[in-house]
């Protein structure tokens, strides 16, 4: 079995299309793996954004306040 790392940097729109349509072709264990280094890798994107966010916000009220 091939260990599949998927790391934010080689994230993209290719991958995903690529990599998901074969869920369907591989065993239970594979696909749960999947599905759990996917779901991982959206939380840390949607905390990164949050982050910024916060940090945008912070900076942008420090110079108006």
């Amino acid at each position: 079995m091939k260990e599949i790392r998927i790391s934010s940097a080689e994230w993209s729109i290719n991958k995903k299309v690529i990599a998901f349509p074969r869920i369907k072709d591989a065993k239970k264990e594979e696909r749960d793996d999947w599905k759990r280094k996917y779901s991982d890798l959206m939380m840390k994107k949607s905390l990164g954004i949050i982050h910024i966010g916060i940090v945008s916000f912070s900076i942008s009220v420090g110079i108006s306040g």
